[in-house]
């Protein structure tokens, strides 16, 4: 029972016992039963703001005290004020709660012993309701207490957890700046060291091919030939590298390859065949970032190297891993030598942990697998 229900309760009690008091007592008896009832109540409201169990248990015995002096010296309906201590032995303090159950009921059985029996049965219904309902709502309390306890454990843990999602997300955007910076550095060398240095032997060739143009006119063309053939070399390792820097935002990579699928066939006319097999899984942007490219290079070496008309791409998603397989009906090899389109797919899968595979059965086939 809260407390603004005990109060409610203890009200009626002293109420009936003011009107008892008025109603029948003689005039001059009046102020000797208030100063006991408001004793009474002082002890009462004593015990629930100074709440310690020994000092509790003290009170009760007060209670015990006063309640019997009020009954012995105005008789009427003082006895009543023990269900008030009931409520609050039950109430209160679990540790006494058996014992004062039991006080209270030797001294209601032993002040009302002189009643009628109408009186007295009607005074153990009302004394047991009161412990009934007394227990049940204790439970109800503990229970709503625990609930309450669990609530809040409930809410600090969701406010750890959006803290820690918070933390994790901000680690991501690091982790991904820093990724981007050691990508930029890379790029960079590779710029410096690879295609730098392919120029330089490439105005080296074309100036030797110059110098001796009317001398050996044959070995001039040769030299210039080769210095076009690294030339075209070198504009493709251009080209790969600033695709590589392309900052490419992917939200879905189904509908990314697919209108990748769809551009490629409007603007070249080769036919392609984009499939998605088994439950779409919400990737990171990291690996849908390594499929769409690896899935652009698998297009441009089919059309590139295998003078492909058609080309089929398969996206299929398993429990554990993901694959991308990309077909096509081009010339084909006879032996597989990786360039530098299938050395780049090779190099992000294996950023991941992947797998590149190529067959060269019917179709030529370049598949990138990718574990989850």
């Amino acid at each position: 029972m809260d407390k603004r229900n005990t109060y409610i309760v203890k009200f009626i009690i002293i109420f009936l016992n003011i009107i008892y008091a008025v109603s029948t007592l003689e005039e001059g008896r009046i102020p000797y039963f208030i100063i006991l009832i408001l004793l009474c109540l002082f002890n009462m409201q004593f015990r629930i703001i100074y709440f310690k169990e020994k000092l509790f248990l003290l009170s009760v015995v007060v209670d015990f005290i006063l309640i019997y002096f009020l009954f012995d010296g105005f008789k009427g309906i003082t006895y009543l004020l023990l269900y008030i201590t009931l409520i609050d032995g039950v109430s209160f303090s679990k540790k006494y709660s058996s014992g004062i159950i039991l006080t209270t009921f030797i001294v209601l059985s032993y002040l009302i012993k002189d009643f009628s029996v109408e009186i007295i049965l009607m005074n153990l219904f009302i004394y047991s309701l009161c412990i009934i309902l007394m227990l049940n709502i204790n439970k109800l309390m503990d229970k709503s207490s625990t609930l309450e306890y669990l609530y809040d454990d409930v809410r600090r843990y969701s406010y750890e957890l959006e803290k820690t999602k918070k933390q994790l997300e901000l680690y991501s955007q690091r982790v991904r700046h820093v990724a981007q910076l050691e990508e930029r550095n890379r790029i960079s060398e590779e710029i410096h060291d690879t295609i730098g240095h392919r120029l330089t032997a490439l105005l080296i060739q074309m100036q030797a091919g110059v110098s001796i143009l009317d001398l050996d006119s044959e070995k001039s063309k040769k030299l210039l030939k080769a210095s076009i053939e690294n030339l075209r070399e070198s504009i493709d390792i251009l080209r790969y590298t600033v695709k590589d820097m392309k900052n490419i935002q992917l939200e879905n990579i189904v509908e990314a390859i697919n209108n990748l699928s769809k551009k490629f066939t409007m603007d070249t006319g080769i036919n392609i065949d984009f499939m998605v097999k088994g439950n779409v899984i919400n990737l990171n942007s990291e690996v849908q970032l390594i499929l769409y490219k690896n899935a652009q290079e698998g297009i441009t070496n089919g059309v590139k190297h295998g003078k492909a008309k058609n080309i089929k791409i398969h996206l299929t998603f398993e429990e554990d891993k993901v694959r991308l397989k990309i077909s096509d009906d081009g010339i084909g090899c006879t032996s597989i030598e990786k360039g530098m389109g299938l050395a780049s797919m090779e190099e992000r899968l294996k950023s991941v942990k992947g797998e590149l595979r190529l067959y060269n059965l019917e179709d030529f086939v370049i598949e990138s697998i990718i574990p989850l």
